[in-house]
């Protein structure tokens, strides 16, 4: 009788039916050419970000100048963006992905094969200027911990409204927009600002991290581990919370019924995965069907396109004729 129970409280031909899809899909991701392309751009982006960044805090000195390591991590998340972005999206932090994958951008799979590249660059770039730095010049190589007064409650809510600020404005950045808009305001040159502008105000009490991986990397080298958990912890939560904000509330696309149909149906991950992303390219040609459309828009969506970012399917009325000359002049 319990089992009866159990059967009709748990759907098992959905539970299988979902297995099956999100297997599908990573084996797609995983015989994808441009999707390994994407990790290794994560990994790259990750290294360089670690070495510039965290380089800035070494030197002799009783702590990191604020100036100095804001302005780093704000130009090279900028750089990074711009130069990444068509390949991986240019997450460079799982806090991103983990949003990203949330909010249904991308599938869980991808999501935890960027966050370990993402963490392994960091540990690779952490190592290499652990290398490279002479020992007078190390300190404690970028690791990030509370300032002396700043409890753990104070360190977990700068860190979380911090992440949650950064991960707003990076959704609010690479929501599609046609490519005047992108012109008009760049959206890494904005991000770098926002990380910037939040290094200036967190970094004198938490360090500044808003990203795991940065804190993690120097801590396994340096072996600092100070209150450690809030930079995973704090970050993650506010990340989560600052992506699902915008998706739900402030995006031009914003209803709650699209977050949750997101998340409760077949469509879950199944959107752009298999190219790069990059600008909003310009709108296709009138009289297009919709598996053409598809086609022109596989190399111009957005870095952040959302699942709704798609044009519904409709039924199609035109005869064989008139897709053979829309065909024609696509060609």
């Amino acid at each position: 009788m319990c089992r009866n129970r159990w059967k009709k409280a748990v759907n098992f031909a959905e539970v299988k039916r979902r297995i099956t899809e999100f297997a599908m899909r990573t084996r797609d991701d995983l015989r994808d050419l441009r999707f390994w392309r994407g990790v290794l751009a994560e990994f790259t982006g990750s290294v360089f970000l670690i070495l510039v960044g965290c380089g800035s805090w070494t030197g002799r000195g009783d702590g990191p100048d604020t100036v100095r390591v804001a302005l780093a991590f704000g130009f090279m998340y900028a750089i990074l963006i711009y130069c990444l972005r068509r390949t991986s999206g240019a997450h460079l932090n799982p806090v991103v992905t983990i949003a990203t994958a949330v909010t249904c951008k991308i599938s869980a799979a991808r999501a935890a094969i960027y966050v370990t590249s993402q963490t392994f660059g960091a540990l690779f770039g952490a190592s290499f200027l652990y290398a490279v730095t002479p020992e007078p010049f190390r300190g404690t190589l970028g690791c990030t911990t509370p300032q002396d007064g700043v409890s753990e409650g104070q360190g977990f809510g700068v860190e979380f409204f911090c992440t949650l600020i950064l991960i707003f404005v990076t959704f609010a950045c690479f929501e599609e927009h046609d490519q005047e808009e992108e012109r008009r305001c760049p959206g890494h040159l904005i991000v770098g600002l926002a990380v910037a502008s939040l290094s200036f105000y967190a970094v004198p009490l938490t360090g500044g991290s808003f990203n795991p991986a940065r804190s993690f990397a120097p801590a396994i080298i340096r072996g600092i581990w100070t209150k450690h958990w809030i930079y995973w912890f704090g970050t993650v939560l506010g990340g989560i919370i600052g992506g699902t904000l915008y998706e739900v509330i402030f995006s031009r696309k914003a209803t709650l019924s699209r977050l949750v149909t997101c998340l409760t149906t077949t469509r879950f991950g199944k959107q752009q995965e298999s190219k790069p992303p990059g600008p909003a390219g310009p709108p296709p040609p009138d009289g297009v069907n919709v598996a053409q459309r598809r086609v022109l828009k596989s190399g111009d969506s957005a870095v952040m396109a959302s699942v709704d970012s798609m044009p519904d399917i409709e039924d199609s009325s035109s005869s064989e004729e008139d897709n053979e000359k829309t065909s024609i002049k696509i060609a």
